[in-house]
């Protein structure tokens, strides 16, 4: 039902009709009108195409339909680098509790093991924030690659000379124009 409500929310926002929508579907606008309203569940083969009409990602009509999907983490890795990130910024458990408005006993199970799926990709980014550190850290376990610096190429280090002679040269213009200015006021006043 989720799924048909996030339709519903984006037809209104788009301007779209639903008319259009059931056109496009191939099937009768009371159908849609019963799904959109709940009264028949049987739209989830259509979800592809709905996306497709309404210029989105079928996942997001999905995970309205079914809330995130959650990460997989059998080995519960992910859990464990989350708390030794805590535990080596001497984080609080309920810190991180507080900073995702979810229980204490929440963060404690995940901490135990005791929640298999424990949460889902924007809650882990959200983690990742909080900490400081890289998501695809906590999911890998390996830190992100440093940003190349690229060398500067010859061809580089020759026009940073050749502006520097330039402005060199501008310099020593600028200079002699002001010895000339001020030797022909010389002979002026002789």
């Amino acid at each position: 039902m989720g799924a048909m409500n996030e339709v519903k929310r984006l037809l209104t926002e788009k301007g779209l009709k639903q008319n259009d929508l059931a056109t496009y579907l191939g099937v009768p606008p009371a159908r849609l009108t019963n799904w959109i309203h709940g009264r028949n569940i049987k739209y989830q083969q259509y979800l592809p195409e709905i996306a497709q009409f309404l210029g989105i990602a079928t996942d997001s009509l999905l995970e309205a339909e079914n809330g995130p999907a959650p990460i997989d983490d059998p080995d519960g890795l992910i859990v464990k680098r989350i708390f030794i990130e805590m535990k080596d910024k001497n984080i609080p458990y309920v810190s991180l509790a507080n900073f995702l408005d979810i229980p204490e006993q929440t963060v404690n199970r995940w901490r135990y093991g005791k929640n298999g799926s424990y949460c889902d990709l924007s809650t882990l980014e959200m983690i990742s924030d909080f900490l400081g550190v890289e998501t695809s850290f906590l999911i890998t376990g390996e830190n992100p690659p440093k940003p190349v610096i690229k060398e500067e190429s010859k061809l580089d280090l020759i026009l940073k000379k050749i502006v520097s002679i330039n402005t060199r040269l501008d310099k020593i213009e600028v200079s002699l124009a002001r010895k000339n200015d001020s030797a022909g006021e010389r002979q002026v006043q002789e």
